[in-house]
């Protein structure tokens, strides 16, 4: 599909947009931070993290004074654009017990416990998250990975782990994804599914109800050390307790940095297609993944893939662009009207030959007049092939700087002035 008929950008994402459109989801408000109050306990962050932290504290002390701080709105990070996926971390037992012995196993029995836990969770409140407790399907797509089902169900065995999966037949697997790179497969009885933001934002008007106090659009801008005074533009909060529910945004925190690893992934989203799905006999609502590594072309691998199971297979890592000669000041002072982007977020693969990209501006963009930076302006989205990105390319920066905006690699680049580029949109902030 050419670059302009992709279907537009959601404001934030699609699984956003849907609940934000129901009234039990969109509300009620919780407007930012005006004035200095106090609490027992103040949280910083409104995802998952952050909001289940207050549930829990809540349900062992009611009368526990929670302040909640946000710097967008709740569910508007990770929590309201995942995969919606629950698992028990069952594949990763035997890594975690080799690492971790006992410890590891109790990992796994928590992450186990939460599937059921958040079915539950949901009905008891009134939560509409569309949760199924649907099960995994996983296939072999070549000769090569037929034994890989094998071996996973062996090492499930050997774990304790074993009734929880199932060997299919070639045959028995078109009967629930009849597809025709489909081979033998196995069944994950124990994962479920959601439709993540509206657990998000389900969550957050039980918090509401139960009394914990939420201010949105409140970035956090100083938290206290030794006193837990978190500092904002509209006013302080002063508690007994502090506690950091960022989840990967803790990886910005320097104490912390070197102790946490960030992670993500990449989802499409497809128009609706039921009649498909039918044909496909894949109307079962589990989840299908693969075993795709080098294997399947009969190639020993380059070493470059990432580490399966990824979607992406080979994947340029830890790259250098060549500096140039032009400093930032002098690339500004020569554009007569343009903008001045310090970084790209949330940038998703969207033609991987064509090599189109969407995503948004962040931490600063700036509008250039007359060869000077004037003022600030609202973040803008974009979808632009990179490959056509670079060949507009007029001149590029002589100081390079680290950008590390994936979890498993970074790159040394300059500063680049390229005459146009494929801006789809503003958003709100």
């Amino acid at each position: 599909m050419p670059a302009d008929e992709l279907p537009r950008p959601a404001d934030r994402s699609w699984w956003l947009e849907e609940a934000l459109a129901l009234p039990e989801f969109a509300g009620p408000e919780a407007p930012a931070l005006q004035g200095d109050t106090s609490a027992d306990v103040v949280i910083l962050g409104g995802g998952y993290t952050g909001m289940w932290t207050a549930w829990f504290l809540k349900e062992a002390e009611p009368d526990l004074d929670v302040v909640l701080l946000e710097q967008d709105i709740c569910g508007g990070g990770p929590s309201g654009r995942n995969g919606g996926f629950l698992n028990g971390m069952y594949e990763d037992l035997g890594m975690l017990l080799e690492r971790f012995g006992p410890e590891g196993r109790r990992t796994v029995e928590a992450a186990a416990r939460s599937i059921e836990e958040i079915g539950a969770w949901c009905e008891a409140n009134g939560v509409d998250a569309h949760y199924g407790l649907h099960g995994d399907l996983a296939i072999s797509t070549a000769p090569a990975f037929d034994r890989q089902i094998a071996e996973m169900i062996e090492e499930a065995e050997a774990n304790g782990v074993g009734h929880l999966y199932r060997e299919l037949s070639a045959e028995e697997v078109r009967e629930r994804f009849d597809s025709p790179v489909a081979r033998i497969g196995a069944t994950m009885s124990h994962t479920a599914g959601v439709q993540p933001a509206r657990l998000a934002r389900g969550l957050r008007r039980a918090l509401i109800e139960r009394g914990v106090r939420i201010f949105e659009q409140t970035p956090v801008t100083r938290l206290g050390v030794r006193t837990a005074i978190a500092e904002t533009p509209g006013g302080t909060v002063r508690a007994g307790h502090a506690v950091l529910g960022l989840n990967a945004w803790s990886g910005a925190i320097a104490p912390l940095r070197r102790s946490l690893m960030v992670r993500g992934t990449y989802i499409v989203a497809s128009a609706p297609a039921p009649e498909r799905l039918e044909q496909m006999r894949w109307t079962g609502g589990e989840g299908v993944y693969d075993l795709r590594t080098a294997k399947q072309a009969g190639k020993a691998t380059t070493g470059h893939a990432l580490p399966p199971p990824n979607p992406e297979g080979p994947f340029p890592l830890n790259l250098f662009m060549e500096p140039g000669k032009a400093t930032l000041e002098e690339m500004i002072a020569s554009t007569e009207r343009g903008l001045l982007v310090t970084r790209f977020h949330y940038s998703n693969i969207v033609h991987p030959v064509e090599s189109t990209i969407t995503g948004m501006t962040r931490d600063g963009t700036f509008w250039i007049e007359g060869g000077e930076v004037a003022y600030p302006v609202k973040n803008f989205r974009f979808t632009q092939s990179i490959i056509e990105a670079l060949t507009n390319t007029e001149s590029i920066g002589r100081d390079t700087e680290l950008a590390s905006e994936f979890f498993f690699s970074a790159s040394r680049v300059p500063a680049l002035k390229i005459a146009s580029f494929k801006f789809s949109g503003r958003s709100d902030h």
